[in-house]
C-alpha cells in the first residue's frame, strides 16, 4: 500500500469516527429536547386544572394538596433533565477531544522521532505537537486557535468539573473560556462571592458541540495537508 493509499485510509476513517459522533449527539439530543417537550406538555396541563378542583385541595393531615405534590415532581424531573443534559454535553467535548488527542499522540510520536526528540515536551497535545514539528508551523491551520480552546475548556470540565474561579492561578485557561463566551457558542454562570466570582460553564444547546465536531474534522484535514510533504 503506498504512503498517499495509507493518507487517504485514515482520512476516511477519521471521517466516519465523526460521523459516528455526530449521530450520537443527534440521538441524545433528540431523546433530551423530546423530554423538555413532554414535561413542558405535562406542565400545562397541570396548569389548566381549574382553581376550585379537588385534587387543588389541602389533603387532610398534609401540608401539601395533590396539585401542588405533582407541580413538586414536575419541577424536579425538569430539573434533573437538565442537569442530565448538561451533563452529557460535558462528557461529549471529553469523547471529542479524545478523538482528536489519538490522532495527535500519533502525529508527535512520529514527528519526535523523525527530528530526534527524545523526551515528550510540556503542555496539552496541541502545545506538544506545535513543538516537535520543527518542519512547519502548525498555528497556520485555519482552526488551530479554536483546538487551543477547546482544549482548555475540556481541562476546565475534567480538572475543575466546570468551575473556575477568578482568582484562579490557571488565568489562561479562564481567558480561553472568557473567549470561548464571546463568540456565543458557550454561557458562563456567574456567581459573585465576597472575594472571588464563580464562573461555571454552561452548553447552551447542541449546535456548539456539532459545530466543534466539525471544526475539529477541518482541522485535522488541514493539518494532515500541512504535513504531507514531510512524513516521509
Amino acid at each position: 500500500m503506498s504512503r498517499s493509499t495509507r493518507k487517504l485510509s485514515m482520512i476516511q476513517f477519521i471521517d466516519f469516527e465523526l460521523m459516528l459522533l455526530r449521530d450520537y449527539i443527534e440521538y441524545v439530543e433528540d431523546y433530551f429536547s423530546q423530554k423538555e417537550i413532554e414535561i413542558n406538555k405535562k406542565f400545562e396541563e397541570l396548569e389548566s386544572i381549574p382553581k376550585d378542583d379537588q385534587v387543588r385541595q389541602q389533603l387532610e393531615d398534609y401540608h401539601q394538596s395533590y396539585y401542588e405534590v405533582m407541580q413538586d415532581n414536575l419541577i424536579d424531573e425538569n430539573f434533573y433533565n437538565e442537569k442530565f443534559t448538561q451533563r452529557f454535553r460535558y462528557s461529549l467535548i471529553i469523547q471529542i477531544q479524545s478523538f482528536y488527542e489519538k490522532y495527535l499522540t500519533r502525529v508527535e510520536s512520529h514527528f519526535r522521532a523523525k527530528n530526534g526528540i527524545k523526551k515528550s515536551p510540556p503542555g496539552n497535545y496541541i502545545e506538544k505537537i506545535k513543538q516537535v514539528i520543527i518542519q512547519t508551523d502548525i498555528s497556520v491551520c485555519a482552526n488551530f486557535d479554536f483546538i487551543v480552546l477547546f482544549t482548555e475548556l475540556r481541562n476546565c470540565i475534567v480538572h475543575n468539573q466546570g468551575i473556575i474561579y477568578s482568582n484562579s492561578e490557571n488565568l489562561k485557561r479562564l481567558d480561553s473560556l472568557k473567549e470561548l463566551r464571546k463568540s456565543g457558542v458557550i454561557d458562563l454562570k456567574e456567581t459573585e462571592g465576597p472575594k472571588r466570582t464563580c464562573y461555571e460553564v454552561v452548553i447552551k444547546d447542541k449546535s456548539f458541540l456539532v459545530e466543534s465536531v466539525n471544526k475539529i474534522g477541518a482541522f485535522l484535514h488541514e493539518l494532515d495537508t500541512v504535513l504531507q510533504t514531510h512524513y516521509l
